[in-house]
């Protein structure tokens, strides 16, 4: 039968628990089996392979679902007064025409049901309905970013001998026609004999940038990282802490001298200072000469970032010996834990994952620099502080020719049945976060 994505829960187990729907009016059938609607059923895996073992069934009498969506106490009923669904009547027949419609040919996982939730909002009189958010950005944005997901969950390898395997198939023969398979695996060992190189070199004190890999590793998660340039702040046995450089917040009402932006560091927060200032740091050598705070880890004793209070920073400002431009900082930091995977977490795990790479000692100046003329976040400037953002990036890559890669025609991923790139799908993806998390407005991604 046909193996469906039921939901979140269970379907991330090894062996998750598995649903499978049918109509069999058999007794044997409904000895293991308990009543959804009229004429639909379910029964467990071991179920279906009970009754198919005994010939009671055939494997394309079952539609198997792994995983399921679950709902606390009065939670469903709040999502349906806020409008996230649609209370419909349905009957066996709508139901099994639909699975039935999901199981041929036509319906392509990459798609993420996408074509079948259309024509059930017309079966329940809700097509204007459709008609009218189809086309508004946010929806086309939610329904990129659903099929960037289903690819990444709902589309498997294909073992050896698997030829009927449709969608792996079709994703071959795309990079058969642009003939880039060879320099895909070309570009994965370079990136992976750059981070074997260069591992061992983080330490407290090291700057790294959200990697320039065509995956886009943080797309679908923690899209705060995508295109960010973080600080190691601290690194032992049990988890790597660092800041996030490059994401300006709204100003918090804190006194910060000189009109300074806060930055966000990252989810975690200090016990009693959440939402206010939790690091100075400054690029300055006549502060380091004055002995105004102190190097962020042995590498930026003589001409790194250092650390230092807000007291310093006010002494140092009155003193006329530094501008409020040669200042950042930042409020919370984030954390990559190490339990259980020793040095291959952290911090260095990240980038032998290829989510991270090292920034190199050369860049770190122009990187500084670039960050320093961002400015406190507003809806208006939101998008000016992301170009700062990326362009700080862009200059703490010790490699254009990695980055220029990017832009290449030939080589860039199209969002599936879609004319729009993943590239920038994620650059959206990262202005929603920005909109939603530092901005409370979900719905802004597009301002000017």
């Amino acid at each position: 039968g046909m193996a469906g994505h039921g939901g979140q829960h269970g379907s991330a187990d090894v062996d998750p628990e598995t649903i499978c729907l049918h109509s069999l009016t058999s007794d044997a059938a409904d000895e293991v089996s308990e009543k959804v609607i009229k004429d639909i059923k379910w029964t467990t895996l071991n179920g279906a392979r009970k009754l198919l073992k005994s010939g009671e069934a055939k494997a394309s009498d079952f539609w198997v679902f792994c995983g399921y969506a679950g709902w606390g106490p009065g939670q469903l009923m709040g999502e349906l007064e806020r409008e996230s669904w649609y209370m419909a009547a349905t009957d066996s027949n709508t139901l099994l025409k639909s699975l039935a419609k999901q199981d041929s040919e036509l319906s392509d996982p990459r798609n993420a049901g996408l074509d079948i939730w259309q024509t059930l909002m017309d079966m329940i009189d809700h097509g204007d309905d459709y008609k009218r958010l189809k086309n508004t950005p946010q929806a086309e944005f939610d329904d990129l970013m659903l099929r960037e997901w289903a690819r990444a969950n709902l589309c498997f390898q294909k073992s050896s001998g698997d030829d009927d395997d449709k969608v792996d198939d079709s994703e071959k023969e795309e990079k058969d026609d642009s003939g880039k398979a060879g320099d895909f695996m070309d570009d994965l060992i370079k990136r992976a004999s750059s981070a074997a190189k260069n591992v061992d070199k983080v330490e407290v004190g090291t700057l790294v940038r959200a990697s320039s890999s065509k995956d886009y590793p943080f797309l679908l998660n923690d899209q705060e990282f995508h295109k960010s340039i973080v600080l190691v702040i601290q690194d032992n046995e049990m988890m790597s802490v660092g800041v996030i450089l490059n994401l300006p917040m709204t100003s918090s009402g804190n006194k910060i001298p000189g009109k300074i932006p806060c930055r966000y560091g990252g989810a975690y927060g200090i016990k009693g200072q959440v939402g206010k200032p939790s690091f100075w740091l400054h690029l300055n050598k006549s502060l380091r000469d004055a002995k105004i705070g102190s190097p962020v880890g042995d590498i930026n004793k003589e001409d790194g970032i250092w650390s230092c209070t807000s007291e310093q920073v006010e002494t140092a400002l009155r003193a006329g010996i530094a501008k409020p431009t040669d200042f950042m900082v930042v409020s919370g930091f984030s954390v990559w834990g190490k339990v259980g995977r020793g040095e291959a977490g952290g911090i260095r795990g990240e980038i032998w994952d290829g989510d991270f790479e090292i920034v190199s000692k050369d860049c770190v100046r122009p990187v500084w620099d670039t960050l320093t003329t961002q400015e406190e976040l507003t809806p208006e400037n939101m998008n000016k502080n992301l170009d700062i953002a990326e362009t700080a990036w862009m200059a703490s890559s010790s490699s254009l020719e990695d980055d220029d890669e990017e832009d290449d025609d030939d080589d860039i991923r199209m969002v599936y049945n879609s004319d729009v790139s993943v590239k920038s799908l994620a650059d959206d993806a990262l202005k929603c976060w920005v909109g939603a998390l530092l901005l409370d407005n979900p719905r802004l991604r597009k301002s000017t």
